[in-house]
């Protein structure tokens, strides 16, 4: 007789499951409320023994009810996380997002119920699995003449702070990573809107708390998904390539004044940073004290420098060719 022994690897090859239907006022807060409750009650029929299950699942009933037509089984097999955590429902005033993190797929009815209430499927990330990127677009709805653009790149300035400075931890935490959060990308655009791409370990708990941040600060928003192009070390290195973007400024200090008390007073004035840090960088010209600004914090940053007695330059878009990885 003769016996043998092997190790047997097996692997369930499943990804991320992602979809952001957009629609017309007042049909996305409503809309998403329902379908969250829809999901969580089918998630729960699931969990029964199919004898304590009612005939018609609450999914299936649901999608009925709602117009669209349903597949005998949605819900079911490969069409729902069987290992992974159910699907949650993140929705703002025009946008519903639904994400399974693991997931062979979710139900082809999801874009059917879109369109059914006037939506459009604006994102399907289907089985997903690079890490998938959250993309804010924020703006304030006010005219954009002066004063009104001062105001709107305050509160913009004042959201990406509140971010820079933690707010989204929670959403960003990698415990196999040993604590990796990778830091976001703020792209202004040419209008006085701000893009913020963040790589978030919890899709939906990243943009309700992005969602209450820009209320806080009085900014619109608006969202989107996509697949990381790589999968394996900072997913939003790409995006970091940009180095320069159209419509922003920089400010160089080439010289320090001949007062050192003037100088360091003006440099923390106008980077907000410690005593200490602007020995340090004052120690290392020419520096860039501040970057990726508009055109007016530029120019008032660079008075205060001149003023001191620096020799400071403010740099635009038309000093930069862009860089593209």
């Amino acid at each position: 007789m003769k016996i043998r022994i092997w190790n047997a690897f097996a692997s369930n090859n499943s990804g991320s499951y992602t979809i952001v239907g957009r629609f017309g006022p007042d049909v996305a807060l409503a809309l998403g409320g329902r379908l969250r409750a829809a999901l969580v009650a089918h998630a729960a029929w699931l969990d029964l023994t199919s004898a304590d299950r009612e005939a018609e699942s609450p999914l299936h009933r649901f999608l009925r009810e709602e117009g669209v037509e349903v597949s005998e089984h949605v819900g079911t097999g490969d069409g729902w996380p069987a290992y992974g955590s159910p699907p949650e429902v993140f929705e703002t005033a025009d946008q519903i997002l639904v994400h399974a993190p693991y997931t062979v797929t979710l139900p082809r009815e999801l874009g059917a119920l879109f369109y059914r209430h006037g939506g459009r499927v604006e994102v399907e990330l289907n089985h997903a699995h690079a890490p998938v990127l959250l993309e804010i677009l924020t703006w304030r709805t006010e005219a954009f003449a002066e004063p009104a653009a001062t105001e709107r790149d305050r509160r913009q300035s004042a959201f990406r702070a509140d971010i820079e400075d933690g707010m989204l931890d929670d959403a960003m935490k990698r415990p196999k990573d040993e604590g990796v959060r990778w830091p976001p990308v703020f792209e202004p655009t040419d209008w006085g809107g701000m893009r913020t791409t963040l790589a978030p370990i919890d899709l939906v708990l990243a943009a309700r708390q992005v969602q209450d941040l820009a209320a806080t600060h009085g900014l619109e928003l608006r969202i989107s998904v996509s697949e990381a192009r790589v999968a394996h070390g900072d997913p939003l290195a790409l995006l970091r390539a940009y180095t320069t973007h159209p419509g922003r400024h920089q400010v160089v200090l080439w010289k320090a004044g001949p007062d050192p008390v003037a100088t360091i007073r003006a440099l923390r004035d106008v980077s907000g940073c410690t005593l200490a840090e602007a020995h340090e960088r004052l120690a290392s010209v020419p520096i860039e004290v501040v970057v990726d600004v508009a055109a007016r914090e530029a120019m008032a940053a660079a008075e205060t420098l001149v003023k001191a007695g620096c020799d400071a330059q403010v740099l635009g878009p038309q000093h930069f060719a862009a860089k593209r990885p």
